[in-house]
C-alpha cells in the first residue's frame, strides 16, 4: 500500500466513505481523523491512520477569503452600534474583554449588545405580567433559534425564572444576529466540493 502512495480527492464529508483496504479482503486502515478546524488552519491531525486530509491550496484561500470577508462585515457592524457610546453598556463591554481576554469573538459582543437592547425593551423594574408579556411578544422570542433550541415556555415563566430567560433569549437572539451578518457562506466550498486531498503524509510531498 505505501508503495502505491495512493491518494483520494473527495468532499469533506466524504473522508470516512473511503475504502481505506484498498479492496483487500484481510487489509485494512483507519480512516484518517478530520479536524474540526481543518477550514480555518488546514493543519492536517495525526492519528492512527497513516492518511491525513488536507484542503488543496487554492479551496483554502477561497475558504479564506470568504471568511475575511465576513468577519470584516461583523466588525464593519459592530463598530456603527451606538450602544458602544452609552456610559450603561460600556461597563459590560470592558467586563466582557477582562473575562475573555485572548478568547473574545464577535459573537461575544453580538450576545452582550443583543441582552443589552433586550433588557432595554424589558426593563427588570417592570411587573410580572408586563416583563412576560413583552417578552412572549418580543421578535427575540420569536426568532427561529429560540425556537428551535430548549427554552421555557411561556406558562412556565415566573417571577423567578423571567430574567433568566430574558437573558437566554438575548443571548440566541445576538447568535441569530451574527448569522445575519456572517452568513457562513464559506461552508458551501469547505464541504459541498472534492477539495479535500487524502494522503499518506509521509510518502507524499505537501
Amino acid at each position: 500500500m505505501y508503495y502505491r502512495k495512493p491518494e483520494w480527492l473527495t468532499t469533506y464529508q466524504g473522508v470516512r466513505d473511503i475504502d481505506y483496504s484498498l479492496g483487500s479482503s484481510i487489509f485494512s486502515v483507519a480512516p484518517p481523523k478530520v479536524s474540526g478546524t481543518l477550514w480555518y488552519d488546514n493543519s492536517p491531525s495525526n492519528s492512527d491512520s497513516p492518511f491525513v486530509v488536507q484542503y488543496q491550496e487554492a479551496s483554502f484561500k477561497e475558504i479564506q477569503s470568504i471568511q475575511k470577508r465576513e468577519d470584516e462585515s461583523l466588525r464593519n457592524y459592530l463598530k456603527q452600534q451606538h450602544e458602544f457610546e452609552e456610559p450603561d453598556f460600556q461597563p459590560i463591554v470592558l467586563d466582557l474583554i477582562q473575562k475573555k481576554g485572548e478568547n473574545l469573538t464577535g459573537l461575544d459582543f453580538c450576545k452582550e449588545l443583543s441582552k443589552f437592547r433586550l433588557h432595554k425593551k424589558i426593563p427588570s423594574s417592570l411587573p410580572f405580567e408586563r416583563k412576560k408579556f413583552l417578552l412572549t411578544q418580543s421578535e427575540e422570542w420569536k426568532g427561529w433559534i429560540h425556537l428551535h433550541n430548549d427554552h421555557l415556555s411561556e406558562d412556565a415563566l415566573s417571577e423567578d425564572n423571567i430574567q433568566n430567560e430574558i437573558d437566554l433569549v438575548g443571548n440566541l437572539w445576538g447568535i441569530e444576529l451574527m448569522k445575519r451578518i456572517q452568513k457562513a457562506e464559506w461552508l458551501n466550498t469547505a464541504l459541498n466540493f472534492k477539495n479535500c486531498r487524502v494522503f499518506i503524509k509521509d510518502c507524499l510531498s505537501q
